[in-house]
Parts: structure tokens; C-alpha cells; sequence
């Protein structure tokens, strides 16, 4: 593949780091590594800083951000004049690559789309009825006054973006599911990289009665699970990791506890790298709590640690991570885990712990960045096909 000038398209890097951030800087490395020249385009910008201070080195590549309006106007309200923008700008580039399509409905070179929740606030979605129904009547006002100038953006452009981009990715078997089902695209599947390596120990460590859970501190991580499953089994040791982005829902979370008298959990926020690498390596079990989870990051980084991983019976977690459980267990509700972490003890978990292990390496930085530039080189070659 001959060296290219290639525009990635990203939200920014400012005050949360989650995928698609992780995504967009990981495909900047591997295609740098590649002797590409790699442009990040973003509508918040990019906290250089913050990216050090998560990834540590991190490639240094020309950035731009493509809002025109001023940060403190509403996300959902600056991403239509952002997308005219990057369109403008696209045309100086050989590819182009939008990292997180499902928010950003902008066609491109390759079209990456980490879930669906874009269609959550489409008002042509079954996710939007369901949001009406699921959520209280005030919470709901306040999500659709927020997302109204976008929903309307989105549903106009969104179609358009999936019919013009060339190559159409998401992230789990389980997301391109339901994209076909709402859009009729059915996206390959590009599994988002880990870094199985930071926190990978030998099969042989020795493990604690610990049960890990890592993430951020929100409401849609369903933490509300682990104090009663804490009391179903008194002899493990339960540890939720994580940044806060909902400060009120960890301190209820901290007072369940505290009510429930459990001295076997515990809640940390913003752990240093070091403390959580032994934490991974300690843990006999890893516990996601996440129903419907795109993919599941966190899952992966504790198999590579020999973690057990239990995750819910739904999801990206459950359907290409453990493969239904085939590397791992999965639960409806507390007492059905509970039953499996006993009865999975000894040989049993040990098994396991190797195979979640051996597992995890599907999910390597190198596998991500073979299939990614296999990838980039065919859409190379349709374009020049096309010119």
C-alpha cells in the first residue's frame, strides 16, 4: 500500500475517554506505524495531556478541530455545521476514516460504528419508544430537548452517510446486528484493539477470592447488582474501579452498601495504573454488570489477566467476547451468578482462566492493526478503481 494522507474524524479527546476516543487513537498508530500520515479531525479537541496521562506515549499526529461554535454551546447543537466541516476538508485527503459513525453521521472513506445508540434519539427508532417507556416522564423531556436539533440532523443524514461511505465496520457481531435491523447495512465486523499485554500475568499467579469490577461510575453500568450479590457470597471480596461521572450515583451506591453492613465491598475511584494491574492479577473472577454492552473493553484486559469473566446474557460481552459460554459465564440475575461463581471453583475455574486467556489474544493491538490495514489497502484500491 503506497503512503497515504489520511483524515480520521473523531468527537475529541477532552473531558470523557471511551471507545471511540481509544479507537480513533489506536488507528492513528497502527497507520503511522504503517508510514501513512495520519490528520485527526475533532469537534471538542484534543486534551494532550489528559491522552498522556491515560495511554502514556501516544503518536503525535496534526490535529483539527472542525467546530465552528464555541465549546460551552451543547454537543448535539454543534455537530451539523461540524460535519459540513470535515466534509469541506475531506477532499484534501487520500482516505478518510470516521471513527465513531454512530454519532457523527458523516460519510467517509470506511464508516466505523461502535453501537446503536445513535438510534435511540432517531424518531424513526424502536429504541425510541423504548426510551419513552423505560425512562420517567421528566427524564425523558430533558433527553429529547437535548437531543432534538440532532435527532432531526440525524435522521435526515444518517441513510445518506451509510449509502455514500465505501466500507461500512462496527465493533461486535452483536452491534451489526442491530444496525442491519434498523438500517438494512450489514457492517463488517472490526474488533475494537486491547492492550491484552498491560495487564497479562501467567496462568500459574496466585488468585485471591476477589471479584473485579472496572469502569466508570454512572448510571447505566448497573452497579446496583454487586452489594446483592455481595450478600449471596460473603466469602469473596468485591472491587468496583473507576472514574466518576455521576458523582450522586456512586454515593448512593456507597450508602447501599453502608445500609446493607457489607464489609466485603469496596468502591475506588481513579486507581493508579499500577494498583489495578495487581488488582487484575489478584481477582479470580471479573464481573460485568453492563447489560446490552457494544463490546466490552474492560472484559477482555481482565481474561488476559486470567480473570474469569461473568458477564450478563446479553450484549457484545456475552455474544463475541465469551462466545455464549464458551470463554466465560453468563447470568440473568444475582442468584444465578452467585451459583456460578461457586460452582466454578477449583480445576473448574482454573480450566477457564486459560481459555479466557488464550481467548483474549483475538483481540490483540497486532489483530487489530492486520485487519485494519488489509482494510485501508482494499479501500485504496476501490478508489483508485473509481478514479
Amino acid at each position: 500500500m503506497s503512503r497515504l494522507r489520511i483524515l480520521l474524524l473523531n468527537s475529541g479527546i477532552r473531558k470523557v475517554v471511551g471507545g471511540g476516543e481509544r479507537l480513533a487513537l489506536a488507528m492513528a498508530r497502527a497507520l503511522m506505524e504503517n508510514g501513512h500520515e495520519v490528520t485527526l479531525a475533532t469537534i471538542n479537541g484534543i486534551d494532550w495531556r489528559k491522552v498522556r496521562s491515560i495511554f502514556g506515549e501516544s503518536p503525535k499526529l496534526e490535529d483539527r478541530r472542525v467546530s465552528i461554535l464555541p465549546s460551552f454551546v451543547p454537543y448535539t447543537y454543534q455537530i451539523p455545521l461540524s460535519m459540513m466541516a470535515f466534509r469541506k476538508i475531506s477532499h484534501g485527503f487520500d482516505l478518510t476514516i470516521n471513527t465513531q459513525g454512530d454519532i457523527l453521521p458523516a460519510a467517509a472513506s470506511i464508516l466505523y460504528l461502535h453501537g446503536p445508540f445513535s438510534y435511540s434519539v432517531s424518531r424513526r427508532s424502536r429504541l425510541y419508544d423504548y426510551l419513552r417507556e423505560s425512562l420517567p416522564s421528566w427524564s425523558y423531556a430533558l433527553h429529547r430537548a437535548y437531543f432534538t436539533p440532532y435527532s432531526a440532523f440525524f435522521d435526515r443524514t444518517m441513510d445518506q452517510a451509510l449509502e455514500d461511505s465505501l466500507m461500512i465496520l462496527a465493533n461486535s457481531e452483536y452491534s451489526a446486528r442491530i444496525i442491519e435491523l434498523e438500517s438494512g447495512v450489514k457492517p463488517d465486523v472490526l474488533y475494537p484493539p486491547v492492550d491484552v499485554q498491560r495487564f497479562s500475568c501467567p496462568i500459574s499467579t496466585r488468585k485471591d477470592n476477589l471479584i473485579l469490577t472496572v469502569g466508570r461510575f454512572s448510571p447505566d453500568k448497573g452497579y446496583q447488582l454487586i452489594p446483592r450479590l455481595a450478600r449471596l457470597c460473603p466469602e469473596y471480596d468485591f472491587i468496583v474501579v473507576g472514574t466518576v461521572t455521576s458523582r450522586s450515583y456512586r454515593d448512593n451506591l456507597e450508602r447501599e452498601v453502608s445500609a446493607l453492613g457489607l464489609d466485603n465491598v469496596k468502591l475506588l475511584v481513579d486507581l493508579p495504573i499500577g494498583q489495578l494491574q495487581s488488582l487484575y492479577a489478584r481477582a479470580k473472577f471479573y464481573l460485568h454488570t453492563k447489560k446490552f454492552e457494544n463490546f466490552g473493553v474492560v472484559v477482555v484486559e481482565a481474561m488476559s489477566a486470567a480473570c474469569v469473566p461473568i458477564v450478563p446474557k446479553s450484549g457484545g460481552p456475552w455474544c463475541d467476547i465469551i462466545q455464549r459460554g464458551k470463554y466465560g459465564l453468563g447470568y440473568t440475575n444475582e442468584r444465578e451468578a452467585a451459583e456460578l461463581i461457586r460452582s466454578s471453583e477449583g480445576a473448574c475455574r482454573e480450566r477457564m482462566a486459560a481459555l479466557a486467556k488464550e481467548r483474549s489474544e483475538a483481540f490483540s493491538y497486532s489483530s487489530f492493526k492486520k485487519q485494519l490495514l488489509a482494510v485501508a489497502g482494499g479501500i485504496e484500491g476501490k478508489q483508485g478503481g473509481r478514479g
